[in-house]
């Protein structure tokens, strides 16, 4: 029988999946990935690295996502950002 997590550990497990996805992506040698770091408004992430984070989201949400409807520097910049855009989706909020 699992147990269930509290919010705050789920969403910190979902925090650490999440840097580990992004410090795995190969961004170049001295790319250290933090909470803050700017992935999109920087230029840190190319198209590749885009694709691969649209797919580590969608998977985490289980459903596809349509990009073009999403402004992704907003939603997708920082880690914080991300997680809210996550956690919105998984509790059934569209925006």
């Amino acid at each position: 029988m699992g147990t269930k997590r509290e919010p705050g550990a789920e969403r910190e497990a979902r925090r650490e999946d999440l840097l580990r996805f992004l410090r795995g992506l190969d961004l170049g040698p001295d790319v250290e990935i933090r909470e803050e770091t700017s992935l999109l408004r920087s230029g840190l992430f190319d198209s590749i690295a885009l694709f691969a984070l649209a797919d580590w989201i969608e998977k985490r949400l289980g459903a596809a996502i349509d990009p073009s409807r999403i402004d992704l520097v907003e939603e997708w910049d920082t880690v914080p950002r991300i997680l809210v855009f996550l956690e919105r989706r998984l509790s059934g909020g569209a925006r």
